[in-house]
């Protein structure tokens, strides 16, 4: 089967969890989403890598785990 060029696209677009978080930009609203919708990488990912968020606003309706985003 030969691929199709949104496979290509999507590929050249995959990124590590850590050079994700680190291309938002400073005072941007983040929305994770809820529920079995929740990114557990990318969440776990904005709290490792995500030093440079701290005038961002998260918007996250329902944890069914940890949100480690919210301790100081």
């Amino acid at each position: 089967m030969q691929g199709t060029d949104w496979e290509a696209r999507y590929r050249s677009r995959v990124l590590p969890p850590g050079h994700a978080i680190r291309k938002i930009a400073p005072g941007r609203r983040i929305l994770v989403g809820s529920g079995a919708a929740e990114p557990l990488t990318l969440v776990n990912a904005l709290v490792e890598y995500g030093t440079h968020l701290a005038d961002n606003e998260i918007v996250h309706l329902l944890t069914l785990g940890p949100a480690l985003y919210v301790r100081p």
